[in-house]
């Protein structure tokens, strides 16, 4: 789910994602199909998690994912749990350590590997037509596809519909889920800029909104600085339209950056009769004069789980990106800052799905969700990893906030990894 653009009246939230629904009702055999390659997705359609794992699959026989545990423990799946040694040993070769406890990993026995797994999500890019659409997910905690379609959504249809890919139904879970719907305060004027600030911006129609600047960067070999907020954060979802950003309010004096790049959707591996993106990510150039806070994010004096505090902490009034990480993992903890909601944290539950822009035929390839705090207006956060609040001013930086959901275990947000920014923004510097 994206966090919708807000207007400056009522900060009334505008479009919807959707989220699913699971069932164990009975489904036909799967359809056989041509004999297709274990991995019948480009290279390049991989990000996230489905890339480092699918590399994963080819090194260790029969891996099927990773993730973390709520009580500190790695638990890594295997066909054959008497790879496990192997499975230590190539963790440890491609630097995963940061992200593994290897000193406490658990390994289960895998129904799937990782390699059948992207294959059958591949299928489901480029086949499943199925009504009411919210995410599809490889679920690394339960070593299964899971795909999410809106509440009242038949799912016999959505279950008949994987099956004529060829998906095993024993292998995929249909559920429901809540809408996932755009976020659009660190509202004052604040200079130098820094990430996690209001920004606001003017559609097509003059009408302006309120997002969140998510973090200042700086491109190698060109001049000036630069912040990366939301895509849906300028005056059309795709595309450079040039969008003026102001900071805290309107007018000439606060007028900070102007939409440099804005990639377009496409359609050539997206699933049928959709546009595609890896992130809802755009990049602002700052104009001459503006005084920016480098590799900075805001501080505030509170963070809550469904909301902390968005005042600015005058002891510590902001964060230092000492170090960057290319996407989440399940079972972290993550933290963000918006104008609306503040400094919140909570748990990553979901890596790498695509999301189904409710009321558009845009389709979020391979992003990421967690359970914290969030509201209209925060898209754009930036989401970072800070494991001592209290102390060190030093972050993580992992991505931008663009969705949110509300769930019956409370809301979570929906973020772009970096590594997918990138993918669509080119190399960033984001560290002094």
């Amino acid at each position: 789910m994206r966090t919708r653009k807000t207007g400056t009246q009522g900060f009334a939230a505008a479009l919807a994602l959707i989220a699913g629904a699971c069932t164990d009702a009975s489904s036909p055999k799967p359809t056989p199909l041509e004999p297709v390659p274990r991995l019948t997705q480009e290279l390049r359609m991989l990000h996230g998690t489905d890339r480092e794992f699918v590399q994963l699959a080819r090194e260790i026989p029969g891996f099927g994912g990773l993730y973390h545990a709520p009580d500190g423990r790695s638990v890594v799946y295997l066909t054959d749990t008497r790879q496990a040694g192997r499975a230590k040993q190539a963790l440890v070769r491609r630097g995963l350590l940061k992200l593994v406890s290897i000193d406490r990993m658990e390994v289960r026995t895998a129904q799937n590997d990782y390699l059948e797994l992207a294959d059958w999500r591949a299928r489901l890019r480029s086949g499943l037509e199925a009504p009411g659409l919210v995410f599809t997910d490889i679920d690394e905690s339960t070593n299964r596809i899971r795909v999410g379609v809106l509440r009242g959504t038949s799912h016999e249809e959505v279950e008949t519909e994987i099956a004529k890919l060829g998906i095993p139904k024993e292998a995929a879970d249909v559920e429901d889920a809540e809408p996932i719907t755009f976020a659009a305060t660190l509202q004052d004027r604040i200079r130098p800029t820094l990430g996690g600030i209001q920004i606001v911006w003017p559609d097509s129609h003059n009408r302006f909104f309120i997002c969140t600047l998510g973090f200042n960067v700086r491109l190698r070999n060109q001049p000036g600085e630069y912040f990366v907020t939301n895509s849906h954060c300028s005056g059309e979802d795709g595309g450079v339209q040039n969008t003026p950003f102001f900071q805290a309010g309107t007018g000439a004096a606060n007028l900070i950056a102007r939409e440099v790049a804005d990639p377009e959707y496409f359609t050539e591996g997206c699933y049928p009769h959709r546009r595609c993106r890896f992130s809802d990510a755009s990049l602002a150039r700052y104009e001459d004069g503006v005084a920016v806070r480098f590799g900075a994010i805001a501080r505030t004096t509170l963070r809550g789980l469904t909301a902390g505090s968005i005042t600015i902490d005058d002891h510590s009034p902001f964060f230092n990106i000492v170090d960057r990480r290319p996407f989440p993992i399940v079972g972290q903890t993550m933290d963000k800052l918006g104008r609306t909601t503040g400094w919140t944290v909570g748990t990553v539950v979901q890596t790498c799905i695509d999301t189904f822009v409710g009321g558009t035929d845009v389709a979020l390839l391979c992003q990421d969700r967690v359970v914290s705090g969030v509201g209209g207006g925060d898209s754009g956060s930036p989401v970072f990893e800070s494991q001592s609040p209290a102390g060190s001013r030093g972050v993580t930086l992992y991505g931008i906030l663009w969705g949110s959901q509300l769930t019956t275990f409370g809301p979570s947000f929906v973020m772009s990894a970096l590594e997918n920014i990138e993918e669509e923004l080119g190399p960033l510097i984001v560290t002094p």
